[in-house]
């Protein structure tokens, strides 16, 4: 009989994943459940997560022992509670941990989603095994975290590792967040968007692929194809990242940096962009014997993690 049984789950705007993990990082189950948050507030939030929770356990040979959630935001990780969320600009200061152990009569963790990311390869992934690590999501927008002694370090406020939000030039385009420059503009997938419109990447057909979710994946392939604007965009995109890895692991002198994230699956185009960044912008003595890995858990990186962070 399977033992240790933690549901994760990776709440996204429209939906939510969860997944039952087994004390190995497997997902032995999983269940995807539609959210409308807009129409149903905190209530249709609570509603979603405890239903997804119900059946998934009901469906185990075992006790499920925990659940972790992870979620975009500002989040309040010792309280439990969700300060502000991007996907939910409605919902403010929810004890969303206390509402859904009384909700599921589980124990309930509460994270943000780029921290449970980078957690669950530190448990079970790319960075599994090492201490000090520096981990980027590229995904929209970027985020981040920092590993720091073997634990997650969450900031005075719970918003450390907001790494998409360093500037990487201060004339750069305006960010949502109001500043200019950010990394996300360069690094993420708003960022990618950009690019393309202004360079007319793909022709006639640019505006229609650059509003296309899966434009990172038509860039990918002609820039594998030989375009050479493309390809630039993505060394382009790599030397910003490379340089906010640098500026940090100045600061933080970690021996890891994880990039992860849908975007991940084309850092290979990034990485000479990347090591240009990083050597223009850090110590060469801090650069000797760090590890620069892709996230190893694919699309299950959000509910591995949020089971990994769940407390029992």
């Amino acid at each position: 009989m399977e033992t240790h049984l933690r549901i994760g789950i990776d709440v996204g705007g429209t939906r939510l994943k969860a997944g039952v993990v087994d004390a190995r990082g497997t997902v032995r189950d999983s269940r995807v459940v539609l959210l409308d948050a807009a129409a149903h507030g905190e209530e249709g939030l609570v509603a979603g997560i405890a239903d997804a929770v119900s059946v998934l356990a009901e469906r185990q040979p075992a006790r499920i022992e925990a659940i972790g959630i992870g979620m975009a935001g500002v989040i309040d990780a010792a309280e439990g509670v969700l300060r502000e969320s991007p996907n939910f600009p409605a919902l403010r200061d929810v004890a969303l941990r206390d509402r859904l152990a009384h909700a599921t009569r589980l124990p309930v963790s509460l994270d943000n989603d780029a921290n449970a990311v980078i957690w669950g390869e530190v448990v079970f992934g790319a960075a599994r095994g090492c201490a000090d690590v520096l981990g980027f999501t590229l995904g929209t927008g970027v985020g981040g975290a920092i590993v720091l002694g073997g634990r997650m370090h969450r900031g005075a406020r719970g918003m450390a590792g907001e790494c998409g939000h360093l500037c990487i030039d201060p004339h750069g385009p305006p960010c949502a967040c109001g500043a200019r420059g950010c990394l996300e503009q360069y690094a993420g997938r708003v960022g990618l968007e950009r690019r393309v419109r202004q360079g007319r990447v793909f022709g006639d057909r640019t505006d229609a692929v650059a509003s296309d979710a899966d434009l990172p994946l038509h860039l990918s392939r002609i820039a594998r194809d030989g375009d050479r604007l493309a390809a630039g965009l993505w060394r382009d995109a790599g030397r910003a990242l490379g340089q906010a890895s640098g500026s940090l692991l100045n600061a933080l002198d970690v021996r890891c940096v994880v990039i992860a994230g849908g975007l991940a699956a084309s850092f290979d185009l990034m990485r000479a962009g990347f090591d240009e960044g990083l050597a223009s912008h850090s110590f060469a003595s801090l650069r000797e014997g760090l590890s620069v890995v892709v996230g190893a858990l694919g699309a299950d990186a959000g509910v591995v993690g949020a089971a990994a962070l769940a407390v029992s």
